[in-house]
């Protein structure tokens, strides 16, 4: 029985030996693996935030988990950004309810505290460009329309029409 145990023996060291596996312990590769697994659910994505004169708008780099409505994501993150600013435009407490995309155009509807946005012509302007040029960095997006509670708006702070499309203004990014 012995020599039957040790001819098994001898015999899977042949066969390893011969088919060049590697019966070594692996090294533990897990934290790399879950590392370039959680780098492959994240995106890097461009925003606009006000610069310091509030004038016009700069870029600004950063990275959010790859979601299945991207866009809703990456306009919650520029809130965020927005609200960490001494003097945010966003109104506080402001979400977004949703994001759709249909023939390039993203359709952004807001909670209704986007109606308590500070009045001025400034503001306004800052806010649209700051979400229009977020979201027309991708290419799938040409234009942008703005809704509250799922309805169309006239007037934001009385300054601009907000029931047309908004395209990319690239004259107020900062240079």
């Amino acid at each position: 029985m012995n020599k039957y145990i040790s001819l098994t023996a001898l015999m899977i060291a042949a066969a390893v030996t011969l088919t060049g596996c590697d019966v070594t312990t692996p090294k533990n590769d897990t934290k790399t693996n879950n590392t370039q697994a959680e780098q492959a659910k994240e995106i890097t994505a461009t925003i606009y935030l006000p610069d310091k004169d509030f004038l016009q708008i700069e870029p600004k780099e950063i990275t959010v988990p790859l979601t299945k409505n991207k866009e809703k994501t990456i306009l919650e993150e520029l809130i965020k950004a927005d609200q960490a600013e001494a003097y945010p435009i966003f109104p506080k407490n402001v979400s977004i309810l949703n994001v759709t995309i249909d023939k390039n155009m993203a359709t952004i509807n807001f909670s209704k505290e986007l109606l308590h946005m500070a009045k001025g012509s400034t503001t306004e302007d800052l806010f649209i460009a700051m979400v229009t040029n977020t979201l027309t960095e991708s290419k799938e997006i040409h234009g942008v329309k703005f809704l509250v509670d799922g309805k169309e708006i006239k007037r934001l702070t009385g300054h601009h029409d907000m029931t047309k499309e908004f395209q990319r203004n690239t004259e107020i990014i900062k240079k």
